[in-house]
C-alpha cells in the first residue's frame, strides 16, 4: 500500500498516524496527475481529492491513474454531487464547519466558513476565517478553497473516454461515506478497461 500527496505537512501527518497505529504504509510526495510508481490492483482518491483539481486536470489525473493500474481492476473516487448540492445543503455545510476547537496544548481555533456555489460552471467555493488563540496571542488566517462538483451522468460519460467503465455509483453522506439518497457526494467504482 502506498499513499501519495504533494503536501509535505499532510504527508508528515499521515506518516505519524501510520506509525502510531503500527501500519506499514509508504507515503511519497507525488501528484496524481503525473505520478508513475508501478501497477496496482486499485487506486482510491477519497474525501473529494480529485475534486480539488481544476476541471482541465481532472481527465489528466484519471488517465494517469489508468496508467498506474493493472488491467480489469478498480479506481474508487468521490466527488461532490451537483444534482443534490442545494442552497440549503451549502448553507448547512458552512454551518457544520463553523466551529470552535481546543487542541491538546490549549490552543483555541475558531473557524467561520462561508460557501458559495457556481452551478453553471460546477464549482463550490468555501472561505474559512480562522482565529487561532494561544497563550502568546491571537492570529487570524484566511483560507479559500474551490472544489469542482459534477453529476453522476457526467462522471459516467468522462470515464469511458479515459479507459474506465463505471460499475457502481451511489450518493453518499460526504462525512460518513454511507449510502444516502439525499447525500451530496457521489462514490464511483470504475473498472479499468483496455483502451
Amino acid at each position: 500500500m502506498i499513499g501519495s500527496n504533494f503536501s509535505t505537512g499532510l504527508l508528515t501527518l499521515a506518516r505519524d498516524k501510520a506509525r502510531k497505529q503500527s501500519l506499514d504504509i509508504q507515503f511519497i510526495d507525488g501528484d496524481m496527475r503525473k505520478l508513475q510508481i508501478g501497477k496496482f490492483d486499485s487506486v482510491i482518491t477519497i474525501d473529494n481529492a480529485i475534486g480539488h483539481l481544476v476541471k482541465n486536470d481532472f481527465e489528466l489525473a484519471i488517465r494517469n491513474i489508468y496508467e498506474n493500474l493493472n488491467d480489469d481492476v478498480v479506481y474508487i473516487f468521490d466527488i461532490l454531487n451537483l444534482d443534490t448540492m442545494t442552497d440549503g445543503v451549502v448553507k448547512s455545510d458552512s454551518e457544520r464547519m463553523t466551529d470552535k476547537r481546543v487542541t491538546n496544548d490549549g490552543t483555541t481555533i475558531y473557524n467561520v466558513r462561508h460557501s458559495t456555489i457556481d452551478r453553471k460552471n460546477g464549482y463550490l467555493t468555501s472561505e474559512n476565517n480562522f482565529t487561532i488563540q494561544t497563550q502568546e496571542g491571537q492570529k487570524k488566517v484566511q483560507n479559500k478553497c474551490t472544489l469542482q462538483i459534477d453529476t453522476m451522468n457526467k462522471m459516467r460519460n468522462i470515464l469511458p473516454r479515459n479507459g474506465f467503465q463505471a460499475i457502481e455509483q451511489y450518493k453518499t453522506d460526504a462525512y460518513t461515506f454511507k449510502k444516502d439518497d439525499s447525500g451530496y457526494s457521489i462514490i464511483t467504482v470504475a473498472k479499468k478497461k483496455p483502451l
